[in-house]
């Protein structure tokens, strides 16, 4: 049997479902009358890594906390600005902004404070995809 690009439709006459707007969820009351289990989804769990405790550092460069702060330009174009802070004297220790920073833009930009006043003890960061990538396990 060879079936032609023309496509047939059937008209069903479905009867009027009533909609439960207190609720906001038809479906869950729909299977609720049928008695039928609502699946829920799983969600992926975050394997937590080694966790320690966030002491306050006593001397500069010893700490310093990385993180991403968007904004948006007067034509609506979205700016990215990686932000390096000394957590001992709360000072920038680098703001570096860009349309897209990806993980090879934040190892540049750590080689170049490497060179110019050297690495601390401690990086602190969230876990952004910019930080997870090959390029700074690399770095």
């Amino acid at each position: 049997m060879q079936i032609s690009g023309t496509v047939v439709v059937a008209a069903v006459d479905f009867p009027q479902a009533e909609v439960d707007v207190s609720s906001g969820y038809a479906s869950e009351r729909l299977y609720r009358e049928e008695r039928l289990q609502v699946r829920r989804r799983k969600r992926n769990k975050v394997l937590v890594g080694e966790r320690q405790p966030l002491l306050r550092p006593t001397r500069a460069n010893e700490v310093w906390s990385m993180d991403f702060v968007f904004d948006q330009t007067a034509d609506g174009r979205v700016i990215k600005c990686l932000v390096i802070v000394d957590d001992a004297t709360q000072k920038p220790v680098a703001i570096e902004v860009e349309r897209a920073i990806c993980g090879h833009g934040v190892s540049r930009v750590l080689d170049r404070l490497a060179l110019s006043r050297g690495l601390p003890k401690v990086i602190r960061t969230s876990n952004d995809k910019e930080y997870c990538g090959k390029a700074m396990l690399l770095a």
